[in-house]
């Protein structure tokens, strides 16, 4: 019986794709492996979150910004606006 070895033939890593939870506290990171789907790659991070205040005439803006160890993945901002609460003459 002759055995012959084959190489292995190393990760070919899918483009990442970035879910955010439904408060965008935390965004997850996820690559699958082209050559095997078994290997996966996630990461979670809590998100850190900016607002800028509504005003009576002005939309505000939170934004969310969630930023990886794994240089393989690229930090995700996500942006809701804050609707101008519109004058109240007193």
């Amino acid at each position: 019986m002759h055995t012959k070895t084959i190489a292995a033939s190393g990760h070919d890593w899918g483009e990442p794709t970035y879910v955010w939870n439904d408060d965008y506290s935390q965004c997850t990171a996820i690559r699958i492996c082209n050559n095997d789907v078994s290997h996966v790659e996630t990461e979670t991070v809590s998100s850190v979150t900016e607002t800028t205040d509504a005003t009576c005439t002005e939309d505000g803006v939170i934004t969310y910004t969630a930023n990886f160890t794994n240089e393989a993945f690229t930090g995700q901002v996500h942006t809701k606006t804050i609707a101008a609460s519109g004058h109240d003459w007193g």
